[in-house]
């Protein structure tokens, strides 16, 4: 069906934006699924609309064309960028415009000159290439089927505690209750993964293949910020230091426990849990040992 009445605004250079979240066509918004009126509504009527298999649609200035089977489930649009001898529902006119594409915090360009393919979470860009990478046929735009969305994004985030927290004065003393109360006892939910918390962490790409040999602020920064309560400082009898802990591998992905980054340097804490009994340390200084001792605390090196 051609729509003889019908005209698309006229576009003289398009601007079309990807992020992982949301497409924006000269900042009006596409989210996934397209329906059909919101693309009428971004590109405006279609100058041609006609029904085969599935129904395609074309737009003669902007150069966009699409087919679709149900119009409130559209999983892509298209930019023609050369005429195809396979088709007939192409726009009359290439796609005069950009494509960007959002990549860590900056928009980027694409070349449409190159086949290539962009995932960015639920979308994807590719460019196609007829035959080889000089003879580009268009541009599509729409559902990465390889996205598996995060579930439960908000896992990580800390709960407002019910009574009065411990103050640590020593981190890696901290470190050493959360080993007990979250990994042995099960006390402390969600169980901290180092790698579920860096597949939902959004603010930026943290790359555990480079940085997981130091400490990663954002990792530091969550277990500092963990609540204990003086009610769960009670539960603790023990704290035993060893290089296989659960605590220490979430906080460095590649720790080979070589090093002295978590060697408690006081005892000062320990006032704050009552009912610690015995401590086992990463190669303590005599003094620290008779620190833990004058609070009536059983100490040892490992």
């Amino acid at each position: 069906m051609l729509n003889l009445f019908k005209r698309a605004p006229k576009q003289t250079e398009m601007k079309i934006l990807v992020t992982s979240d949301i497409i924006l066509v000269n900042n009006m918004p596409l989210t996934l699924p397209f329906h059909y009126n919101h693309l009428t509504d971004v590109f405006g009527p279609p100058d041609i609309e006609q029904k085969d298999l599935t129904w395609e649609l074309a737009w003669h200035e902007s150069g966009v064309f699409l087919n679709y089977a149900s119009s409130d489930n559209i999983r892509g649009f298209s930019l023609h960028l050369a005429k195809s001898p396979k088709s007939n529902v192409r726009p009359n006119t290439v796609f005069k415009g950009r494509v960007l594409v959002e990549q860590d915090g900056m928009e980027v360009e694409l070349d449409l000159t190159k086949g290539q393919t962009v995932k960015l979470g639920q979308y994807e860009v590719r460019v196609h290439s007829r035959g080889d990478e000089d003879h580009i046929s268009a541009v599509t735009i729409g559902k990465n089927y390889d996205f598996v969305p995060i579930k439960d994004p908000k896992k990580f985030q800390h709960k407002k505690p019910h009574g009065q927290c411990v103050e640590f004065t020593d981190f890696n003393f901290k470190l050493c209750v959360i080993q007990e109360l979250m990994y042995n006892q099960d006390v402390l939910t969600p169980k901290f993964d180092l790698h579920e918390f860096v597949d939902r962490y959004t603010d930026r790409k943290i790359d555990l293949d480079v940085e997981g040999y130091t400490p990663i602020a954002e990792v530091t920064d969550w277990f500092k910020a963990l609540p204990i309560t003086r009610v769960n400082a009670k539960k603790v009898t023990k704290i035993y230091q060893d290089g296989g802990n659960d605590i220490y591998l979430n906080m460095i992905n590649f720790w080979d426990g070589e090093d002295d980054l978590f060697d408690i340097q006081s005892a000062g804490d320990a006032r704050s849990f009552p009912n610690l009994k015995e401590v086992v340390l990463f190669g303590p200084e005599d003094k620290l040992i008779a620190e833990f001792e004058a609070l009536g605390i059983k100490a040892c090196a490992l």
